[in-house]
């Protein structure tokens, strides 16, 4: 029960809302972008981490696989209140940390989603509710995590 921090270049960073956290199986809390309370700065999700370009947001989810990678969606980039909602899916691989950005067919996705909730289920991420601008939906996207192809169903939770 203590802080440390893994990467040393995080210390100083002063990011405390619309963050997304996972639990690594060692016990190691990941917390991923988010927002300082007092106004619309983005945690650089790519500062310290080699890997792909990732752009700052908030409002996203992260889960973490069974293979230990952190998948991330959606969320809110924009620092100058225009509100681009993002609808890519950002892979981290919590041995290496390094960013991957994995080649995705639109078919069944969602929409670019804002304050949603994401669950893993076997070798599914679930994803649930939302909102993209004004609009707020009700539905529920499953992404395929060994496959990273949007579902519509669940066949089995291996």
């Amino acid at each position: 029960m203590t802080w440390s921090t893994i990467l040393p270049q995080l210390q100083n960073v002063d990011i405390s809302t619309d963050y997304a956290t996972v639990l690594l199986p060692d016990g190691v809390i990941v917390y991923i972008g988010g927002r300082a309370v007092a106004g619309v700065a983005r945690s650089d999700l790519n500062h310290t981490i080699d890997g792909s370009s990732i752009e700052p947001r908030n409002g996203h989810s992260a889960v973490l696989t069974k293979r230990g990678d952190i998948i991330v969606y959606g969320g809110e980039t924009s620092t100058n209140g225009t509100n681009p909602m993002q609808s890519d899916v950002l892979v981290l691989d919590t041995n290496t940390w390094e960013w991957s950005n994995p080649n995705i067919s639109s078919i069944n996705a969602p929409p670019p989603l804002l304050g949603h909730s994401a669950a893993i289920y076997g070798n599914y991420m679930i994803l649930a509710f939302g909102q993209a601008s004004s609009t707020h939906y009700n539905n529920i996207y499953i992404l395929d995590v060994e496959h990273y192809t949007w579902v519509t169903t669940i066949t089995s939770a291996n």
